[in-house]
């Protein structure tokens, strides 16, 4: 089963690659233990073939990647703290653990002559 995930929003689409502005949160799975400095300041590159293809990409917008698409290893390139110090990271990790609960199954109806006699209204 296929979902998408938010991830941060876009700030620039470069030909194939996708450039992604990432919170505490997403960077926190990405790179657990790193030392967060700012928000805003970190960023996220990556091949466009990641993203979902049910939501459009535009700058500015919300980023979702398909959970197919990086279900194996997906590698992007991530930048800490701004100052174009890339380090390589597995966006696999933004799924493990995420496997989505299935629907609940639907509950069973009682039969309408199972219903005890109510009394009559006066």
């Amino acid at each position: 089963m296929s979902y998408d995930i938010g991830i941060g929003l876009c700030t620039a689409i470069d030909g194939q690659e996708v450039s992604v502005g990432l919170d505490s949160a997403m960077l926190s799975k990405l790179s657990p233990g790193a030392s967060w400095r700012k928000s805003g300041t970190s960023s996220l590159r990556f091949d466009i073939r990641l993203c979902s293809t049910k939501r459009p990409l535009k700058v500015g917008d919300e980023v979702y990647l398909d959970s197919a698409a990086i279900e194996k290893k997906a590698t992007a390139m991530l930048d800490m703290a701004g100052v174009a110090e890339l380090v390589r990271v597995n966006l696999h990790e933004l799924v493990r653990g995420m496997d989505p609960m299935p629907a609940p199954q639907p509950a069973t109806k009682r039969a309408y002559g199972s219903f005890p006699a109510g009394r009559a209204r006066k």
